[in-house]
């Protein structure tokens, strides 16, 4: 075996390796369990947009309508001008 394979290659029971992958998808839990078991994820859901910056690119965020007022949600997106701003997607009126 070349050093490459041999690095990869998993290590301990099938078991002790889907507990591995478990836990990372629980670590990311927004995108975790609810797909392994054949769900869909939940978006990230929030009271206020946090300010748009590169680290939210390409993020879906929903804003709870307060009452009477209709959720809202919003991808952060970078323009040609290289400023992110969060734009409507889709709101529940």
């Amino acid at each position: 075996m070349n050093e490459r394979t041999v690095a990869e290659s998993p290590s301990g029971s099938l078991e002790e390796r889907v507990g591995r992958i478990e836990a990372l998808l629980d670590r990311d839990s927004w995108a975790g369990r609810p797909i392994v078991r054949g769900a869909l994820p939940f978006g990230v859901v929030r009271d206020v947009l946090p300010a748009a910056a590169v680290e939210f690119r390409f993020a879906y965020i929903t804003i709870r309508g307060a009452t009477a007022v209709a959720d809202v949600t919003y991808q952060c997106l970078k323009d040609i001008a290289e400023a992110y701003a969060w734009e409507v997607v889709a709101t529940g009126a």
